[in-house]
């Protein structure tokens, strides 16, 4: 273990040592490795770290030093005092217990730099959160197409070792990253590594496996998206390769989030076509999961007017095959220079407004009629009571086919109410209104009250789909009580509860205790809705929470 003067401890050699000759092999190893010492005691730091090799008569006069390591002769008394004691007569054994202290240097210092990469990497994700980054520019790009290649072929090596091979080619592509390697314990401790301030180790969850990176000048707030991108690339094709991408639902909310920061289209599909991981990006193109079992590795194609180049590697996890795809963005004009053709264009969540919008507008003209027809009839004078009454009822039942027409058109991109600022309590009421011919037909009153709070939902989403969200929850809450009210023989006349708003949040609290959290991570168009407003649905007891996720 050679130090070649990078030690950060100071080594002093008694002066009595010197002069009675008891020196000269400890003299000669300090000069083979480079080391400086020092000679005067009187002149030392008290707080730097050091080696002290001197004789018992100055044993006291060194022992008021801090973080120091007192080395004796071995004849010498240690006079009850924490010492070490070697043959001074004995090159070898002075060569070995200098390499050994050396080594135990090496690994108090890898042991603090992993602990500092952690801390690092906590400033980092925070740093990160904060700035909101998204991959907009040309070098970032790359950064992320480069990281997402490397993982394709991480995924196809059965030895983890084998990832130096990439990691090796990987480096080629990077200008500040001069070291990448996975290493164990063991290869930590190696000279070879130049661990220092400017580089990060970090422990992964698999055996005795370490990452390792050494930039040639780390800038945490330059790098800081570089690294989370890179660990986190790694320790998700960790999970794949180990076969526990879908063993509980806590994992799969972890993946999601670790998913959700790739600014690429990504997923993955069991060859049934069902939809286990993906991404709001991936959601956002409105593609089909079994649509995306028909592309092949590195094919491209237009997808609603977007073009991407398409990476697929398939696996099985749990005995189930499976395939892990990400969606590059493209240029078109590079797509016709290749001569590929592009596939079929598929249908995106877009569509939904403009059918919407276009059914909506239809609807909207003979309602218009029906309700001008109906208050002309109302103003003539020979109507009985009963059937003013009868009247009263079909414009509120037209009113309230205009409110649904009206948030069908709220779907359109073309509305101007697309994204506002929307309002919980007017979505709530809008809801609620929509649910009254269901409660008279099922003989039971929903009754969900708004309950002011400090905070406001502080989000910009569409107050259609948000109006939507909130009919299609109640519905199903309603569906799911009146089960619980006919398996309890327990005659609730009404189902009460409140809604609460806060800056990040949406909270829908129930008076009741009944089973209802299938119904609603069952309805695919409710999850469809919330994704595509950004929102995650959490149950707890007798609470439903729709939580704003950027």
């Amino acid at each position: 273990m050679k130090a070649k003067g990078k030690t950060k401890i100071q080594f002093v050699v008694d002066p009595n040592l010197i002069s009675k000759d008891q020196s000269e092999f400890l003299v000669r190893v300090l000069q083979e490795e480079k080391i400086k010492y020092a000679t005067n005691i009187q002149d030392l730091d008290d707080f730097t770290p050091g080696l002290f090799f001197v004789e018992k008569k100055n044993l006291r006069k060194v022992s008021r030093f801090k973080n120091k390591m007192i080395v004796l002769p071995a004849q010498d008394q240690s006079d009850g005092l924490s010492v070490s004691k070697i043959n001074f007569n004995s090159y070898e054994e002075i060569s070995h217990f200098i390499d050994k202290f050396f080594l135990a240097e090496r690994h108090l210092q890898i042991q603090e730099r992993i602990k500092e990469s952690e801390r690092l990497y906590d400033v980092i994700k925070n740093y990160l959160d904060e700035l909101n980054v998204e991959a907009n520019g040309v070098e970032t790009k790359k950064i992320f197409e480069s990281i997402l290649d490397l993982e394709m072929l991480l995924l196809q090596e059965e030895s983890l070792l084998s990832w130096n091979t990439h990691f090796k080619s990987f480096l080629k592509k990077s200008n500040e990253l001069q070291s990448l390697a996975l290493v164990t314990s063991s290869g930590l401790s190696q000279e070879e590594l130049q661990v220092d301030e400017n580089s990060l180790v970090f422990k992964l969850p698999s055996e005795d496996y370490y990452l390792f990176l050494r930039f040639k000048h780390f800038d945490l707030k330059k790098d800081a998206e570089f690294v989370e991108l890179l660990l986190s690339t790694c320790m998700r094709t960790l999970q794949i390769l180990d076969q526990k991408l879908v063993k509980s639902d806590g994992e799969i909310d972890f993946w999601k989030k670790i998913f959700s920061k790739i600014p690429y289209p990504m997923a993955v599909i069991s060859s049934l076509g069902d939809l286990l991981i993906y991404n709001e990006s991936f959601a956002k193109i409105g593609i089909l999961p079994k649509e995306c079992l028909r592309f092949k590795d590195s094919e491209s194609a237009e997808i609603f007017q977007n073009f991407y180049k398409i990476r697929r590697i398939d696996f099985p996890i749990n005995l189930i095959q499976v395939s892990y795809f990400v969606f590059y963005t493209t240029d078109k004009n590079q797509i016709q220079k290749s001569g590929e053709k592009p596939a079929k264009k598929a249908s995106s969540v877009d569509e939904l407004g403009i059918i919407s919008s276009s059914i909506a507008h239809e609807l909207n003209n003979p309602l218009a009629g029906i309700l001008a027809a109906l208050s002309l009839l109302s103003l003539e004078d020979d109507w009985s009571p009963d059937a003013l009454s009868d009247l009263e009822d079909m414009k509120s039942g037209a009113k309230r086919c205009k409110e649904l027409v009206e948030i069908f058109l709220g779907f359109s991109k073309f509305s101007p109410s697309t994204h506002t600022q929307v309002s919980i309590k007017g979505s709530l009421d809008q809801a609620i209104n929509l649910l009254r011919f269901r409660m008279i037909e099922s003989n039971l009153r929903l009754d969900m009250k708004y309950s002011p709070t400090l905070e406001h939902f502080s989000h910009q989403i569409n107050a259609s789909i948000m109006s939507m969200i909130l009919y299609l929850i109640c519905s199903e809450l309603m569906t799911a009580f009146a089960h619980h009210r006919l398996v309890t023989q327990v005659q609730h006349g009404a189902l009460t509860g409140e809604v609460l708003e806060f800056s990040n949040q949406i909270v829908l609290k129930l008076d009741e205790d009944f089973e209802y959290e299938d119904k609603i991570a069952q309805s695919k168009l409710i999850q469809h809705l919330l994704v595509f407003e950004k929102l995650e649905v959490n149950f707890l007891k007798q609470e439903i929470r729709l939580i704003y996720r950027s």
